[in-house]
């Protein structure tokens, strides 16, 4: 069932007036994407989804992951938020998945998903590595065609992330912390997948406490999430996606989420979705739609 969404504080509805453009014929004021509408999720949903992917290969339906002491498999649920049949990656690990893209990668003629196996709350872990797997068509319950790109962090730290994009026109991955301000690493393709890469730190955000980032299909929109946040840029031409980043970003109001995590461009590019974890309280979720205006 789609809900709208209740109305936002007089506060967000301030932020909202920065995340609009003028329209060029009678000077009004119309935002960048509409209020978002959510479609209620049944009570079993899972309450840890850390990332989202539109998907190509079976339109209407939204890949997903949830993050440590859960599953090394890929979740689906359509659009109107019924779940469906999940698909298990043997020879995976979930220490702690924090992120999903899609994009390019060695077949133009295939989409990949990217799972970041990128958290790290408490600095401990010295190796991470990025999941690539071919974007499963219909009736596949099981990939076995799994890829691990292994890295480390160029500046020899440890960094907790949990945004990554996937640049499709270069195929570079892009690293996003959770840190104070949010840094910026790339691993740089094509990279190793037989042996250790090295993320290179290629800036800082102006944002902190990024928890989800998505890219467009065709690369020249960007979003980061926040917990309380949603903020988007337009890329220039020429310009890298690192670089973007480091720019202002225009605020898109949120819709209100226990504990927003995840964010993903519609293939189509009407739109976005967002979903939140529960936060491990007793409330239904909403997978929450933002169409363009």
């Amino acid at each position: 069932m789609l809900q709208l969404f209740p109305k936002t504080t007089g506060l967000v509805l301030v932020v909202f007036l920065l995340s609009c453009t003028k329209s060029g014929e009678s000077g009004t004021i119309q935002p960048l994407f509409k209020e978002p509408v959510g479609a209620l999720l049944p009570g079993n949903f899972p309450g840890e989804v850390s990332g989202i992917a539109d998907s190509y290969t079976q339109p209407g339906s939204i890949w997903m992951i949830q993050d440590s002491q859960n599953g090394n498999e890929l979740l689906r649920v359509n659009h109107s938020g019924e779940l469906q049949e999940a698909v298990a990656l043997p020879g995976s690990e979930n220490r702690d998945w924090e992120d999903l893209a899609i994009g390019a990668g060695p077949d133009p003629a295939l989409k990949y998903l990217y799972i970041a196996e990128t958290g790290d709350n408490a600095s401990q872990y010295s190796e991470y590595a990025i999941y690539r797997i071919e974007e499963p068509g219909a009736g596949v319950t099981t990939v076995q065609n799994l890829v691990k790109i292994r890295f480390v962090y160029g500046d020899g730290a440890s960094h907790n992330t949990e945004a990554i994009l996937v640049d499709s026109s270069s195929k570079d991955i892009i690293l996003v912390t959770k840190e104070k301000p949010a840094t910026i690493f790339v691993l740089r393709y094509p990279y190793k997948t037989n042996e250790l890469n090295s993320a290179v730190l290629a800036g800082a955000t102006k944002l902190e406490t990024v928890t989800g980032a998505a890219i467009g299909g065709d690369g020249k929109e960007l979003l980061l999430r926040t917990y309380t946040g949603i903020f988007y840029w337009k890329r220039n031409n020429g310009e890298s996606v690192e670089a973007a980043l480091q720019r202002e970003a225009v605020s898109i109001p949120p819709a209100l989420e226990p504990q927003g995590e995840a964010i993903a461009f519609k293939t189509d590019l009407k739109g976005f979705y967002t979903l939140s974890e529960n936060a491990g309280l007793p409330v239904t979720l909403r997978l929450n739609y933002y169409a363009r205006n």
